[in-house]
């Protein structure tokens, strides 16, 4: 919009500024608002000049000018919800990081009960029962951006041993909600 001719030099700086974010005045939302009055103030006086001209040109000129004024309200007023959209965006990404961790499979529990002969992950923690193994994932899932409920399925197998999938898959599997399990 700015640059295209279609607004006055005083739009393009009341642009300018709010581009700069000189007119958030603490609320987002009035993004640009002043650039729209303006445009809107303008349009007023295009229309006591489209009521006063005294010939067609006169008329047809400050209607030019009305439909350039509006084009340019509309396309500010879209760059506006593209600008509020995104940065938008940015908080909730911002919020979601910042409220949670990132889960890998590596950061998952291994599922091996001290009662086990062999241990399948020699290296990781063991569980005394199941349902101590089963706190332990649900607690890591919950810290982090995934949702227990709409996840387990998927990551739980990623913690089981080769000689525990059956079970996981007779069991463990058929449960309908995390509550179940």
């Amino acid at each position: 919009v700015a640059g295209s001719g279609l607004l006055s030099p005083a739009q393009e700086k009341d642009i300018a500024s709010w581009v700069d974010n000189n007119e958030l005045e603490n609320d987002e939302r009035v993004v640009g608002e002043k650039a729209i009055k303006s445009m809107r103030e303008e349009n007023l006086i295009f229309m006591k000049q489209v009521a006063n001209a005294s010939s067609a040109d006169e008329r047809l000129e400050a209607l030019s000018k009305i439909v350039k004024n509006k084009k340019a309200i509309v396309d500010l007023m879209s760059y506006k919800a593209e600008v509020m959209k995104e940065k938008e965006s940015v908080m909730v990404n911002k919020k979601t990081r910042g409220e949670s961790l990132a889960l890998n499979r590596r950061d998952l529990p291994k599922f091996q009960l001290s009662s086990f002969a062999v241990k399948a992950f020699p290296n990781e923690e063991v569980f005394e029962s199941v349902d101590h193994y089963l706190r332990t994932f649900e607690s890591i899932l919950n810290s982090s951006s995934l949702d227990l409920e709409m996840q387990w399925a998927k990551l739980l197998p990623l913690c089981m041993p080769n000689g525990e999938r059956a079970w996981v898959d007779k069991t463990l599997l058929k449960c309908l909600s995390w509550a179940e399990v």
